[in-house]
């Protein structure tokens, strides 16, 4: 495992999205989902060029690879945490708060107070140590019947 300290945090660029989609489902690979329900994840893609150019993208770099990256959009009026991937080999390296207090600024920097946070199961404990409260919980929009927490991160000015 390498140590968060190894990493250079930077702005995502638009030919980055590939490698972003790519990365966002290795690190949901990291978790115990069934092959079915990662096939359906890997056909979805998380990161287009067009969201990079539009939104506060972030990635994290260790020895010119690209092991993280967060994102804050406005998703039909919500505004989210829409991304927080890590690359398996890093998590639980403290990349994970790194990229989130990178998310936190980007919000503040957008003038946002909050953001919602439409959570992989998995990473719930994470982002309640965070900070964030559950409010509720979403349907999943690759698995029908499949329901994500729905979580709120509060922050002041």
């Amino acid at each position: 495992m390498m140590g968060a300290q190894q990493v250079q945090i930077r702005i995502a660029e638009v030919h980055e999205a590939n490698a972003l989609s790519e990365l966002a489902s290795r690190s949901k690979s990291y978790w115990p989902y069934d092959e079915e329900y990662l096939r359906q994840c890997r056909s979805v893609p998380h990161v287009t060029g067009e969201d990079i150019q539009k939104w506060p993208f972030i990635v994290a770099v260790a020895q010119g690879k690209l092991c993280g990256f967060s994102a804050v959009c406005e998703i039909k009026g919500e505004k989210m945490l829409d991304h927080l991937w890590i690359d398996p080999l890093y998590i639980g390296s403290g990349l994970g708060r790194t990229l989130f207090l990178e998310a936190v600024d980007n919000a503040k920097k957008l003038g946002w107070s909050s953001f919602t946070i439409a959570s992989d199961p998995y990473a719930e404990p994470f982002y309640k140590k965070m900070g964030a409260k559950r409010i509720g919980e979403r349907e999943s929009k690759i698995k029908k019947g499949f329901f994500l927490p729905l979580l709120e991160f509060r922050f002041s000015e």
